[in-house]
């Protein structure tokens, strides 16, 4: 049974906790619990905060910690598929209009 969080605090039943997989990552981002355990998020915003009383029965490897403690460590990166961007500006590259030369 769990008795503290990632910090080395006595876990308090009635907080709430993100719960991190420390098994791994994803890349630079952490992995975290779901809501209802539904599986792991990588975003921060997705995932499942939990009551203390809950987290004490969780594996070894699930690190819960405060959830005020990881809001205030949290780096949020912008992703954008920049394959949807079509420019249409005149700073886009030109096409080629030569050819390679084949020899016979």
């Amino acid at each position: 049974m769990k008795i503290t969080d990632g910090n080395g605090a006595d876990i308090v039943d009635t907080a709430l906790y993100y719960v991190m997989d420390a098994r791994g990552c994803v890349g630079n981002c952490g992995s975290w619990w779901a809501p209802k355990g539904a599986g792991y998020v990588c975003n921060i915003d997705s995932a499942g905060q939990y009551a203390g009383a809950d987290v004490r029965s969780m594996r070894a490897t699930d690190v819960p910690w405060p959830v005020a403690y990881v809001l205030e460590r949290t780096v949020r990166h912008v992703r954008v598929d920049s394959q949807a961007f079509e420019r249409r500006d005149d700073q886009r590259p030109k096409p080629r209009t030569t050819r390679a030369k084949v020899a016979p």
